[in-house]
C-alpha cells in the first residue's frame, strides 16, 4: 500500500470515528435525565465509546511534549477510574433514588 493510500485509509477511519462520536454525543444530549442513574448511564456509555480514542488522536497524539502527553493520558485514566469507582460505591438503587433537580 502506498503512503498516499495509507493516509487516505487512516483519514477515512478517523472521519468515521469522529462521526460516530458525534452521533453518540447528539443522542446523549437528547436523552432525558430524570435521576442520577440516568446521568451515570449516559456518562458511562460515552466513556466506553470511541470518545476517548478520538480525544487521544486529536488532542494528545499531535503533541510534541511527552510530559504533556503523559499528563493528559493520566488525567483521562483518572477520570475513567473515578466514574467506575462512583458506580461501585453508589449502586443503581442509590443512583435511581436521587432525582434530577432536587
Amino acid at each position: 500500500m502506498t503512503e498516499a493510500r495509507r493516509s487516505e485509509v487512516v483519514e477515512a477511519h478517523l472521519r468515521a470515528m469522529v462521526s460516530s462520536v458525534d452521533r453518540q454525543l447528539e443522542a446523549a444530549a437528547k436523552t432525558p435525565v430524570r435521576t442520577l442513574n440516568d446521568a451515570y448511564d449516559i456518562a458511562h456509555m460515552l466513556e466506553s465509546s470511541e470518545v476517548n480514542a478520538v480525544f487521544e488522536l486529536i488532542l494528545i497524539a499531535p503533541l510534541d511534549d511527552e510530559a504533556k502527553k503523559e499528563l493528559l493520558r493520566t488525567q483521562l485514566e483518572e477520570h475513567v477510574d473515578r466514574l467506575n469507582s462512583f458506580g461501585r460505591t453508589h449502586d443503581r438503587s442509590v443512583r435511581e433514588g436521587i432525582v434530577a433537580g432536587t
